[in-house]
């Protein structure tokens, strides 16, 4: 067998339980905010608290989850953790109060943060050295697909208020996914790692620049997930979903060619061009509110996502021994977490004040920062801590 064929089955396979568990999860990204405002009588602050809710309680987790997988395997972890996600999708119609909605949405992300985390590892163990930047990147593009298709889908099941409709339909797709694990054959682990449990040893130091970059990332990026339906409706734009389909054809395109170029000549350029396309888009979705800029934003944001977030993984598995890639894995996903729950309680604050257009013109600056860093110390740190093959 060619030891550099990416192409697996058991590539293929956690690729496709990877697309079904993210379109239930992304079933509830147009949709929640909607339910929120019109079922719970919230605003978009509170719809703020109800995602940071989620994103919390995912970043507490992956630390422990990385040192966890690192020590006793990835495979049951990701196995149970995944099915208690699918089912707890199931429970959304119980919600019938903010509060208990803000409980429900902490106790799903504990979910989310286990599930992703020691899938990102798993995934990094199936795949070869020399493919890891392709290969990240192909995986993520069962999110981007599941991205595309998820929103469209929960919006016209929903319809104008089949809410719960919707959250089982989520619940039963990501349960079909659920059952692709079977056919998996989970590579074998012996834990090598003795480190004894404390902070230091949870989360991986040497990829703290990626994961700095990727939490200013994730500030935009939960703006975009968190407010843009209800944008939609403050511009006067009566179709929301098509934003979503674009917006994951953007990250489709760019993930097609861009592990390639990271594989071939390292990352430089590719943070500094996807940093860009997210500023040139957030300006477009800004200042241009009609329908044109509304969805030519989104393929701009689109592209620069499809760019940013698998190149930041690679180059934090590419700077650690694989005993570490649990924690390496969980240190820049709690990072992207972080990120997304910090920015949607700002930009939902600043939204109350300052209107979401001018909140979104605010995510050029949180880049321009990124990309500073970047320069700065990014990618000399990841030069010097570079590991070969």
């Amino acid at each position: 067998m060619n030891p550099d064929k990416l192409w697996t089955k058991d590539f293929i396979l956690l690729g496709l339980a990877n697309l079904f568990m993210s379109i239930g999860f992304y079933f509830l990204m147009p949709t929640l905010p909607i339910y929120v405002v019109d079922k719970l009588q919230a605003n978009k602050g509170e719809v703020g608290y109800v995602l940071a809710a989620y994103t919390l309680s995912a970043l507490i987790i992956r630390p422990f989850t990385g040192y966890v997988i690192d020590r006793a395997g990835r495979k049951w972890i990701f196995i149970i953790s995944f099915l208690l996600f699918a089912g707890t999708l199931g429970l959304y119609p119980l919600a019938s109060t903010f509060m208990l909605l803000i409980f429900l949405r902490f106790f799903h992300g504990f979910l989310w943060g286990m599930t992703g985390t020691s899938g990102a590892t798993l995934i990094v163990d199936v795949i070869p050295p020399a493919r890891r930047g392709q290969g990240i990147g192909i995986y993520g593009l069962s999110m981007t697909i599941a991205m595309a298709v998820g929103p469209v889908l929960a919006l016209i099941i929903m319809g104008k208020d089949h809410y719960n409709l919707m959250f089982f339909s989520s619940m039963f797709v990501a349960l079909a996914g659920f059952m692709i694990l079977i056919f998996v054959r989970y590579p074998p682990f012996e834990s090598k790692n003795k480190d004894s449990f404390n902070i230091r040893n949870i989360l991986e130091t040497k990829t703290i620049p990626m994961a700095l970059i990727q939490l200013l990332f994730g500030a935009t990026y939960g703006g975009v997930v968190s407010f843009i339906t209800l944008y939609a409706k403050e511009i006067g734009i009566q179709q929301a979903s098509p934003f979503f389909f674009i917006f994951a054809a953007g990250i489709f395109i760019s993930r097609l060619w861009s592990g390639k170029i990271f594989d071939r000549r390292g990352p430089q350029y590719l943070v500094i061009g996807g940093i860009f396309l997210l500023i040139i888009g957030f300006f477009i979705l800004a200042l241009v509110k009609n329908i044109g800029g509304y969805y030519s934003s989104a393929f701009f944001i689109g592209l620069g996502t499809g760019i940013m977030m698998p190149t930041l993984m690679a180059m934090a598995n590419n700077v650690v021994d694989k005993t570490r890639r649990g924690a390496a894995n969980a240190t820049v996903i709690t990072a992207f977490d972080l990120g997304i729950g910090l920015g949607s309680i700002l930009l939902g604050f600043l939204s109350e004040r300052i209107t979401l257009g001018y909140t979104y013109l605010s995510c050029t600056l949180i880049l321009a920062v990124a990309f500073l860093y970047f320069i700065w110390k990014g990618y000399s740190f990841y030069e010097k801590h570079l590991i070969k093959g």
